[in-house]
């Protein structure tokens, strides 16, 4: 059986918490189950059915794109073998970037926005 209060919905205060802390650490599961002091699994229980499904559907849709890695380039808005940027959740297809990339980097990969950021630092 799961420990006690794993299947306890989030209190009001973890629930304020949990909105704070998926906000400051997108889906960064362990670092939000420390913000909220709780379990990463009633964490994610939480995000599965109020969050993502439930009461907080509507926020979720909000920042979806913040959130979550895109499924289509950002230049031709197709899908397919997309390359993610590590540095936002933009992907595109190697022959979108510029330059156009042959093959996958090895390592951490930026598009040439965060770059922007980045050098702008």
């Amino acid at each position: 059986p799961p420990p006690l209060g794993e299947k306890k919905p989030l209190s009001p205060t973890e629930h304020a918490a949990f909105n704070e802390a998926i906000q400051e650490h997108r889906k960064q599961w362990p670092k939000i189950a420390s913000a909220v002091g709780t379990s990463l699994n009633r964490c994610l229980i939480h995000y599965y059915s109020t969050y993502k499904a439930g009461e907080g559907r509507e926020e979720y849709l909000r920042h979806k794109k913040r959130w979550e890695q895109s499924d289509l380039c950002e230049v031709c808005n197709d899908g397919g073998d997309l390359l993610c940027c590590d540095g936002c959740i933009n992907a595109y297809h190697l022959e979108c970037t510029v330059p156009p990339l042959k093959e996958v980097p090895v390592g951490q990969w930026f598009c040439a926005e965060c770059l922007k950021k980045k050098g702008a630092k």
